[in-house]
Parts: structure tokens; sequence; C-alpha cells
């Protein structure tokens, strides 16, 4: 293990880690102590971050220990040509070192038990064969439907709760599909924690039935209910902006109504299995990096710097609107509290959940929330 460790690292310093003769853009450098000695540096490039191994014999170990857990789950793999069982080990080992924090690359001993409890953890296994809470008073008396899925080796965390509206209308299930929310629990302090990734959307399948489509527009549309009253609630600034002119306030106004759905359900799951604590991840330095490696081969140099800005103000947006998405739940929910800001104590947007009140200021939402706190864990229903 240590030998592909040393290859990994030898071809992250070059920018690509090739598997079966493709490049991934992967790219950082390495320096691995052992017994307090160095005896692995590559340092070179100064725009890669630095993985930094303190510890060499229990950084492989508890790799070991995480290759078996992924290995033995059902998360999925891509088939190589040759040298399958390596390059399976090589793609795993690259993909939790792409998706690791600032903070992870500077102590990896964290990032690799992180992910060991994020396998092991089943808080939501009760949800891996789907539920269906009762029927809402909004969005058409619709239930949600709640799955809990394993992911591919390619994604930040093992597992996401996807969601969705569901209904019937003359025996055929109509569906409308909610980001999904990928996320991993851990414990820490003996307390559990979750550290959310991503709110992601849905591809749209291009063929529907009719209904399916009058069922989407209708659903639509009731989302935009939950707008009610939070432009009042705005600065002055942000009111009168002027995208010309300005530059952009602070709001909770600009955010994807579907997002805060799915962030209301996914913190009722939370709030139902007793977990409090709440860490979001809002930027991953190697995969903001390989947007830049992927163009700089193609183009000239201000061709390339033109394309570096563009990335640049992407991932500005991305971090921007994540944060902005949790920033607008709490408007709503008393009980969830901003404890931190990213890089204000760490580089997490950090949260807690309270069990006060569990009081909104928005119907449609308190509904919501209510409907899947009443799902019973241990009797999952399966109807609509």
């Amino acid at each position: 293990m240590r030998e592909l460790l040393y290859e990994i690292a030898n071809e992250a310093k070059e920018g690509k880690i090739i598997i079966d003769g493709d490049d991934f853009n992967i790219a950082f450098n390495t320096i691995i102590y052992d017994e307090n000695k160095i005896v692995f540096n590559n340092i070179e490039n100064i725009e890669y971050p630095n993985l930094i191994i303190k510890n060499r014999n229990l950084f492989l170990k508890l790799l070991n220990e995480y290759l078996a857990l992924s290995l033995n789950s059902k998360r999925k793999v891509p088939n190589f040509s040759k040298n399958f069982e390596r390059n399976k080990l090589k793609l795993i080992i690259s993909y939790i070192l792409a998706n690791a924090t600032t903070e992870d690359f500077l102590n990896p001993i964290n990032l690799l038990n992180r992910n060991i409890n994020f396998l092991r953890d089943n808080t939501f296994s009760y949800l891996n064969g789907e539920i269906y809470t009762e029927k809402l008073n909004n969005f058409l008396n619709s239930n949600i439907k709640i799955k809990n899925k394993m992911q591919s080796i390619f994604m930040e965390t093992p597992n996401k709760i996807e969601i969705s509206f569901a209904n019937e209308l003359n025996g055929e299930i109509l569906e409308y599909n909610l980001p999904s929310i990928s996320y991993g629990i851990t414990e820490e302090n003996n307390e559990k924690v979750c550290y959310i990734y991503s709110i992601q959307n849905h591809d749209i399948k291009k063929e529907s039935s009719e209904n399916q489509c009058k069922f989407q527009k209708k659903i639509a549309r009731e989302m935009y209910k939950i707008n009610s009253g939070v432009l009042e609630s705005e600065s002055e600034e942000y009111k009168n902006y002027d995208d010309q002119k300005d530059s952009y306030p602070e709001n909770i106004s600009d955010v994807s109504m579907s997002s805060i759905i799915s962030v209301v359900i996914f913190i009722s799951l939370l709030s139902k299995n007793d977990i409090s604590k709440i860490k979001i991840v809002p930027y991953l330095p190697i995969r903001f990096l390989s947007r830049d490696l992927s163009i700089s081969d193609k183009h000239d140099y201000i061709k390339r710097c033109q394309l570096q800005e563009r990335n640049n103000l992407i991932q500005e947006n991305i971090t921007d609107k994540f944060i902005r998405t949790f920033r607008r739940v709490k408007y709503h929910f008393n009980d969830l509290n901003i404890t931190s800001y990213p890089y204000e104590v760490s580089e997490y947007m950090e949260l807690t959940l309270s069990n006060f009140d569990q009081h909104f200021n928005n119907n449609i939402l308190e509904d919501i929330f209510a409907k899947v706190s009443d799902v019973n864990n241990k009797e999952n229903s399966n109807k609509i």
C-alpha cells in the first residue's frame, strides 16, 4: 500500500493521476513523516495544496481499514480493462483525497477516521427501502418520498438522501424530484455530527407524460408561496440593487425554493434522530483546482487567465448560494442556530439544532417538517 500511495503522490505532483490509461485532474504536493523524520517530500508546486502525513504507519493502517470498508460497501466503482484490483484501490485512494477539505490536507488522519465513520454509520438505514410521509396540506396533497442511497466512489460522501413529492392520478405515479443531500455522519466528542457536502439537483427527464408535466408545473408554482413576506425583511440595499452598478448585497432571497424544502426535510430527519450538530462543507480545494487544470493545456495564457477568472466566479457563486440556503432556512426556523460561518472558527459553516419550539414562520415548511417527523422508523410506509 505504501508503494501505491507514493505512486499517487508522485503523479499528483504533476497535476494528473493516471488510472487505467485515463488522466484524472487531481493535484497536490506531499510530505510524509515516519517517527518524526521526513521519508517522502515532493513539495514543489506552490499552487497545489500540501498533503502532510505526520504519521505514516497510522495513516497506512487507517487507509487499509477505509479501503476494506469501501470494497465491502455497495459504492459503485468503474470497470477497468487491466489491473482491476490495483486500479480500483488507486481510484478509491485518489478520490478520498480529491474530496478532502483544506484542513484535511493538514490532518489526513482525521479525514480517514471521519470517512471510516461515514461508512459505518447506519443512522438512516431505515430509509434504504424508501418511505412516504402522510399527505401534505400543500403541494396538491402529495406525499414526500424519502430514500437513503449509496453514491459512487467519485462523490464526496458514501450516502445521499433522495427526496421527491409523490402523488397518484388515474393509476399513474407522479413525482417531482427535489435536490438530494450528500451527507456523512460521524461522532465527535461523544456526539453525532452530520457533515453536509452538497445540495444536488436531479437531471430532468426529457420524456414525461402529459400528467407528469402538469404535475411538475403545479408543484413548481406552489413552491414560490414559500417566498411570501421574505423580500420585506431584506435590506434596502438589496431591494434597490442594480446589477449594472452595485456589488451584490447580502440577502436570503436568491435561493432555490426546492433546495430550501430539501434542507428542511433533512434537518427534520436529523432532529428526529437526535442529531443536533451540523457542519456545512463549502469548499473542496482539489475539485476547484481540477477545473483550472482541465483548461491549462488547451489555451494560450490570456485565454487561461480569462477562464480561471470565470472558474473563480463560479466557485464563489456556488459557495455563496450554498451558505445562503442555510441562512434562509434559519430565517424560517427558530430552532436552527448558526454558531459560526466558514473560516471564523473552522473552515465549516457550523449549525446546531435545538428542540425548544420547532416553530417556523412559514406554514408550508412547518407542515413539511412535522410530516417528516411523524414518520415511524420501524414501520416504513410504502404507500402513496
